[in-house]
């Protein structure tokens, strides 16, 4: 509808329909159309890959609100809320609030007591939700929580830091888990399988050409400040969002292109694939690098290198 509204698209491409904001009418028809690919249904299905499968214009890119190719799955303005837009720029599967997003960043109780919200997330997290101080640590940690609570079966509003601090959390896991099924992991063990399932679908990322630079937000929350309301002015910065990544990546323990550090690769490697060889490159910037692709020769480690590298 803003492709409609600022005259990049018009009834001629809609197949006339008029997009006009607030047509309800043409919203439901454009439900039924879209899961039958009909007409312009056709292009509202091919959603974020809309601009290289020749429907729009390129210039309607600086109007997709997508990272990773998935569109924003809930409504917030992150450019307020610094924890949030971090989770939709490292969340693995796109601009997906479910993968880690610290809705207790909006609970005022919590912001007002510094030392209960520390605990919480392992780390001093400021209180102001436009502060880019110690957003890592919450980020990490709901993460961290959310992987466990889906690998359980675990509905998300129901898991801890989701929408409350007392919900079932890794100690609550840990205790069905043993009950169930006989496994006797610690929370701080679970805490752990959690950042290694969000490790293993980092590197699942790198294997399909996903870098650093992906991790990353629509171009308008860096350009355009929001206009109205307490929080004028409000944008990111593009220095202290980046600044901000490289601490997540820290504390998760990440390398500069967003993929597990050697030691850590190398011990998810061996567990997944069975292969592990890392090979040390003398003057380049990433030094060393773990091959987990299984080669049977020389020739083979030089072809996987240069995928890696390419």
């Amino acid at each position: 509808m803003e492709l409609y509204q600022r005259g990049i698209i018009t009834q001629v491409d809609t197949g006339g329909l008029d997009l006009s904001w607030g047509n309800y009418a043409v919203v439901e028809q454009l439900m039924f159309m879209t899961s039958r690919r009909e007409g312009f249904g056709n292009v509202i299905a091919d959603c974020a890959r809309a601009v290289e499968k020749g429907h729009y214009p390129a210039a309607a890119l600086d109007y997709r609100m997508a990272v990773k190719g998935l569109f924003q799955s809930d409504p917030h303005d992150a450019r307020i809320l610094k924890a949030f837009a971090l989770g939709l720029a490292v969340a693995t599967r796109g601009m997906d609030h479910l993968r880690n997003r610290v809705t207790l960043e909006i609970n005022a109780r919590i912001n007002d007591d510094p030392e209960f919200k520390s605990a919480l997330y392992g780390g001093f997290v400021a209180a102001e939700p436009n502060s880019y101080i110690g957003k890592e640590h919450a980020v990490r940690r709901c993460e961290n929580t959310y992987a466990v609570g889906d690998s359980v079966g675990m509905c998300r509003f129901n898991t801890k830091l989701f929408n409350s601090p007392s919900l079932p959390d890794l100690d609550d896991f840990s205790r069905q888990l043993r009950e169930l099924v006989g496994l006797d992991l610690n929370a701080a063990e679970l805490e752990e399988c959690g950042r290694n399932i969000i490790g293993l679908e980092r590197l699942m990322n790198y294997r399909l050409g996903l870098r650093a630079a992906d991790d990353t937000l629509p171009r308008r929350w860096f350009e355009e400040e929001i206009k109205v309301g307490p929080f004028k002015g409000e944008k990111i910065d593009r220095a202290e969002f980046e600044a901000l990544k490289a601490r997540f990546y820290a504390v998760t323990g990440l390398d500069d292109q967003g993929i597990p550090q050697p030691a850590w690769h190398a011990r998810l490697a061996h567990i997944v694939t069975g292969f592990a060889v890392e090979v040390e490159l003398p003057g380049s910037p990433v030094r060393t690098m773990v091959l987990d692709e299984p080669v049977e020769n020389v020739a083979e480690l030089r072809a996987a290198l240069r995928r890696r590298l390419g």
